[in-house]
């Protein structure tokens, strides 16, 4: 940090951190296991292919999902007619 301004001070090594979280993230790691990679000085490819592979499961698991959703019916525009729709009345309070 900057004694005289409170401003704290990044190196070359914070930058390249930043950009790696940043990439890490956009792939949709989670940010505990974004910190066990960059955490460990040399991460073993064990350990960052078990996470990849977690991360790789839970999209194939939102994609079923997405496709169970389709098929049944989900979309408003697939629902039936006979499907009730909520009403809602507003009764204003005369004096």
């Amino acid at each position: 940090m900057s004694a005289c301004c409170n401003y704290r001070r990044y190196n070359s090594n914070d930058q390249q951190r930043l950009e790696r979280t940043c990439f890490y993230r956009s792939a949709g790691l989670k940010l505990a296991d974004i910190h066990t990679i960059l955490d460990d000085r040399k991460p073993a490819s064990k350990d960052l292919a078990a996470i990849l592979e977690g991360r790789l499961q839970e999209l194939n698991g939102e994609i079923e999902t997405r496709r169970e959703q389709q098929t049944s019916g989900f979309n408003h525009e697939n629902r039936q007619a006979s499907t009730p729709i909520p009403s809602f009345a507003f009764i204003s309070k005369t004096r």
